[in-house]
């Protein structure tokens, strides 16, 4: 009876350990947990179409996507079912396909949220040599873009490939022709034009792949097709690596690296940056995932983003950004965003470096307007790290049309900084669970808060100090371990989402490590 009492006691103990991490590692969903990707095609709203690239894979050609999920308890985890042999997926949701050789039909992936919520989605890929193309700058000749006969440049590849095709690149670094009569300033334009563009270009399996802008060119212009770029460097643009209509959907960037983009025209704001989204009405389904950018001068990162409704920026690194004006931000996410969610990213920046982390001094951000119709809001910014060891900052409401925001298990080394208090308060704005080292030891308030601005700036769960109190990586020191699955963008066991992550999301049949400060029941 003693036995089975102490086996009773134990079990107990057990469920109390599993508790309680559940409770350290989930914060609670703000939005519904949705899937932008994979999908079925035809689904969505708007409908996913048929020449979105997840639909095709070529015979024994390595075929690899990542789920695009947003919404819902961050970390998610992510299993298969009625998938081909060889097919997996791993904690980050990049599912990996090493040798398709013939259809699969509802292909099954289910995401589970870390507060146990799932939902499911399927899709199908046809493998096919038809729809592909290949291009290698070493070919003796220039081909028919087969795989035995591949073009030998861009410009050769642009002249029959069709718009819907998949364009992969063999190692080597390829230059951009003018295309088109666009030009701004001195830049000529390589211009997409819907339907003789192709806009699916993929670096080849373990290929080293440069698309090389040097003589001014930028990418212009937009198709029906969507946008899909994985796995490229694209390397010394000028004004902007990507400029296209705000209405282009579906428009995925995956692993590649942005490398050099400066200005055309100094001191003159035409929001050059990586991918400006003009304004033409809304666009849906942005995502930016694991790409890296760096030596930017007076040109920002991701943005200007213009009318743009779901979007998906995770994983991504900057860094090595200067010569801003005053409108230098790495992030500009400026009129009319709904949805965005901000997951996983860092931002590092010298005290040299002039550039704001999201927000500055004269350039809008998360505005609306009688123009555009619409607020920005729905803004989730998670688990990302922020390092300006200047004076650099991420900034809110900085033009009064900012609403709904939830900011919380980020790690700020910068300041943290809400504006116009006492000119509007909108939001409501959900300040929870970050770790702050900044001269605030918290957030801060710019301009007089004549009013009661606690009624629309919420805060929970935060941790701060003017120092000591996380390293040049953002990991939390020694002294405040204790602080791990709690506040700051690293998970329980120490790691981020720019490492391994948190693979054993509660669910999980593998045992998590108890905090060191628990016991379970003997």
């Amino acid at each position: 009876m003693t036995k089975a009492t102490g086996r009773s006691n134990g079990l107990w103990g057990l469920f109390l350990i599993i508790l309680l991490i559940t409770s350290l590692h989930s914060q609670g969903a703000y939005q519904p947990l949705q899937v932008i990707s994979p999908r079925a095609s035809g689904t969505g709203s708007p409908a996913i179409p048929s020449t979105h690239r997840i639909f095709s894979a070529y015979p024994g050609l390595a075929y690899k996507i990542r789920a695009q999920v947003v919404g819902g308890d961050y970390p998610y985890s992510f299993a298969l079912n009625n998938a081909p042999a060889g097919m997996t997926v791993d904690s980050k949701g990049y599912i990996r396909w090493p040798n398709p050789q013939a259809n699969a039909q509802n292909i099954g992936l289910r995401i589970t949220d870390s507060s146990g919520n799932s939902i499911n989605t399927s899709w199908s890929i046809n493998v096919q040599t038809s729809g592909f193309r290949f291009v290698d700058i070493n070919a003796p000749t220039n081909g028919n873009g087969s795989l035995t006969s591949p073009y030998n440049s861009i410009a050769n590849m642009a002249l029959t490939a069709a718009a819907t095709d998949i364009i992969y690149f063999r190692s080597g670094r390829y230059p951009v022709p003018a295309r088109g009569t666009h030009t701004i300033g001195n830049a000529s334009a390589y211009q997409w034009r819907n339907p003789d563009t192709a806009t699916k270009w993929i670096a080849y399996p373990g290929a080293s792949v440069t698309i090389d802008l040097t003589n001014n060119r930028y990418f212009y212009e937009a198709t029906n097709v969507p946008f899909y770029f994985d796995g490229l460097t694209f390397y010394q643009g000028r004004e902007y690596f990507f400029r296209a209509i705000s209405t282009s959907t579906y428009v995925t960037f995956l692993d590649n690296t942005f490398d050099t983009l400066t200005l055309e025209r100094p001191n003159y704001n035409s929001n050059q940056e990586t991918y400006f989204t003009m304004h033409g009405g809304k666009g849906y389904f942005l995502t930016f995932q694991g790409n890296k950018f760096s030596g930017f001068r007076g040109t920002q990162g991701i943005g200007s983003l213009y009318d743009q409704d779901t979007i998906l920026v995770e994983n991504n690194h900057f860094t090595d950004f200067s010569g801003a004006n005053s409108t230098g931000q790495v992030l500009a996410f400026k009129t009319a965003i709904i949805n965005l969610t901000l997951r996983g990213n860092v931002v590092i920046l010298p005290a040299s470096s002039d550039f704001g982390i999201m927000g500055s001094s004269l350039n809008s951000q998360f505005t609306g307007g009688t123009e555009h119709g619409t607020y920005s809001e729905n803004i989730e910014v998670l688990y990302n790290y922020f390092r300006h060891d200047g004076s650099g900052l991420v900034e809110f409401n900085r033009f009064n049309n900012q609403r709904t925001t939830w900011v919380y298990r980020n790690t700020f080394a910068s300041r943290l900084q809400m504006t116009y208090l006492d000119v509007d308060c909108n939001g409501p704005w959900i300040i929870n669970n970050n770790v702050f080292q900044n001269a605030s030891s918290g957030l801060s308030y710019h301009y007089s808060c004549s009013g009661n601005y606690t009624a629309c700036v919420s805060q929970s769960g935060n941790v701060g100090a003017t120092s000591g109190l996380i390293n040049l990586e953002g990991k939390l020191l020694p002294g405040h371990i204790t602080n791990l699955g709690l506040a700051g963008w690293q998970f329980p066991d120490g790691s981020t989402p720019m490492e391994n992550g948190y693979s054993t999301p509660p669910g999980s049949s593998q045992l998590l490590k108890a905090p060191g400060n628990f016991k379970s029941s003997p």
